[in-house]
């Protein structure tokens, strides 16, 4: 997500923050002011090997399998990714996961 972010992003601002969810999740929010998304793309942007013009590939490099990556890697952790999104003005991710916060008395080398 950081990667795409700045290679659509020509000009402007990329931002990356984590912090505690509301909910009690792990958020990993990439926010971009790049060249967005359109809307009609969103339904398969996860899709492996797709992107939403095919002279991206050419002019950005990239086989499409990014997203699709993230995707699953976030499902497999029983997280969510969320992506706001409009042409010509940027493209928020946020990646939530379950957060797992250690005990007062966990030592971070194990027992």
């Amino acid at each position: 997500m950081i990667g795409n972010a700045f290679k659509f992003t020509p000009e402007g601002a990329v931002r990356v923050s984590t912090h505690l969810a509301a909910d009690g999740r792990a958020a990993l929010t990439v926010e971009d002011t790049g060249i967005g998304i359109a809307p009609e793309f969103m339904g398969r942007l996860f899709t492996p090997f797709v992107q939403e013009d095919q002279r991206l590939n050419r002019d950005y490099g990239g086989a499409g399998l990014g997203l699709a990556l993230v995707r699953r890697l976030t499902d497999a952790m029983g997280g969510e990714v969320q992506v706001t999104s409009e042409k010509g003005r940027g493209t928020t991710f946020r990646v939530l996961l379950p957060a797992v916060l250690p005990t007062p008395d966990a030592s971070p080398f194990g027992a």
